[in-house]
């Protein structure tokens, strides 16, 4: 097998051990959410995209950095996929954060 190509399935295992990870780390806040069945599993699903897009940044900027100086053009691509997962990941981020603000109560009428 050449030496690229088992280059590329040890960053790939690489990937998949974080997000398996990640997702073990971040498990108990889905089985939390299993007191009501529908959330549990929505809260699964959103775990692992969140895994993901995680494993996905680290690993492409750790790859992206050690291609740079050997290949700068494709550690600039690898860099400007982990720069794009960060943005999807801080987007998604900050768009629970505006589902999850509670309306303050409502005035005491006289």
């Amino acid at each position: 097998m050449p030496d690229a190509v088992t280059t590329w399935i040890l960053r790939a295992v690489g990937f998949f051990f974080m997000f398996l990870g990640l997702s073990l780390v971040f498990r108990p806040i889905a089985v939390f959410g299993d007191v009501v069945p529908l959330v549990g599993s929505l809260l699964g699903a959103g775990v692992g995209v969140f895994s993901g897009l995680v494993a996905a940044f680290f690993s492409f900027v750790t790859i992206g950095l050690a291609w740079f100086v050997y290949r700068p053009l494709l550690g600039i691509a690898l860099l400007a996929l982990a720069v794009g997962a960060g943005f999807l990941l801080a987007r998604w981020a900050a768009r629970g954060a505006s589902r999850a603000r509670v309306p303050p109560p409502p005035l005491p009428s006289k």
